[in-house]
This record gives structure tokens, C-alpha cells and sequence, in this order.
């Protein structure tokens, strides 16, 4: 029964190292494929460690023991996994995300002119590219009319926040971060 246990956590262990290495690697590169990656390369680790644990041969047998043996394996994936979370949380910051917004502008409404743009629509732009969402309400309550107002930003590959302060300090405006969405407000 100890034999088992120790197997079982072996293995988790050599699962829990393959899909720490593609989380920490999805931080590092913000590629959207590497959960399936991680559960491939992990399915590909217990085939192999199954097939060495299967084997009757003396080499497999030796080798099973040494790999069953191993509890380092599933303390050393832990940490592993425990620091590419903590990256990927550390690289997770929406505003430092460059964002784009120029001419011509996205179309929202019927009428709507490609060469201006309001500034809650900027907004809206803005934080689609950065993962966020944007509190249309709470806004134009805080903010009042100013959110209706025309303006034509330039701005190319910057950080959200420094996009956000280039359109929203000459409208006296500002912002905060509430459950995932941007929230104007006066100064």
C-alpha cells in the first residue's frame, strides 16, 4: 500500500511540474494554447512514467524504484507551481497593457463618426484591450456629461494608465479599478 501511495504521488507530482512549467510560461509569454499544452506535455509525463513503472525488465524495475522513491519530485513541483502562479499574477496588471487608439475609430451608434470619438467609448476601447470592462453607469454618474464629449486621442502601443491620464486629465476627469472595470470620476 505504501508502494501505491507513493507512486500516486509521484506521479501527481511529475503532472503538477509539467503544467507549473506552461503556467509559468503562459505568465511569461501570454500564450493563449498553453493550458491544452500543459495537459498534453502532463498526459505525455504519466505515459512515460507508467510505461517505466510498467516495464518487467531490470532497467525499469531499477529505474521504478528510483522515480517511486523520489519524494522530492512532488515537493519540488509545488514550488514550482506556487512561483508561476505568483508570476503570473505579478505580470497580470491590466494597466500596464499597451493599448492602441487612432484614427479612424471603431463605430458604435448609427451616425457615428470614424474621425472622433466620446470619451466613454474610448474608455470602452481602451479597456477591451487590456482584458477590463467599463461601468458605463457608475461613470456617467460620477463623471455627468463629460463622458459624452468628443475628443480624438492618438495613442500608440503606451500603458493603459498612461493612455488613461493623456485622455482623461484635460477633461478633469480620473479613474479606479472596480471588480475588473474602469470607473470614471471627477477629480
Amino acid at each position: 500500500m505504501k508502494e501505491r501511495i507513493t507512486i500516486t504521488s509521484s506521479v501527481a507530482g511529475l503532472w503538477a511540474l509539467f503544467a507549473s512549467y506552461f503556467g509559468l510560461h503562459t505568465a511569461l509569454g501570454h500564450h493563449n494554447h498553453a493550458v491544452i499544452m500543459a495537459l498534453f506535455y502532463a498526459g505525455f509525463a504519466l505515459a512515460f512514467l507508467a510505461a517505466v513503472l510498467a516495464a518487467k525488465s531490470w532497467l525499469g524495475h531499477w529505474l521504478s524504484r528510483r522515480i517511486v522513491s523520489m519524494s522530492v519530485i512532488p515537493c519540488f513541483a509545488v514550488l514550482v507551481a506556487v512561483a508561476a502562479a505568483g508570476c503570473s499574477r505579478a505580470n497580470d496588471d491590466p494597466l500596464a497593457t499597451k493599448v492602441t487608439l487612432t484614427k479612424p475609430y471603431p463605430l458604435h451608434f448609427d451616425g457615428d463618426e470614424s474621425d472622433r470619438i466620446t470619451v466613454q467609448y474610448a474608455m470602452i476601447e481602451l479597456a477591451k484591450q487590456a482584458k477590463l470592462g467599463y461601468d458605463w453607469g457608475a461613470s456617467q454618474a460620477n463623471a455627468g456629461e463629460v463622458c459624452k464629449k468628443y475628443i480624438t486621442p492618438e495613442i500608440k502601443g503606451i500603458p493603459l494608465h498612461e493612455a488613461l491620464a493623456k485622455i482623461l486629465k484635460p477633461e478633469a476627469l480620473t479613474y479606479d479599478i472596480r471588480d475588473g472595470k474602469i470607473v470614471l470620476k471627477k477629480n
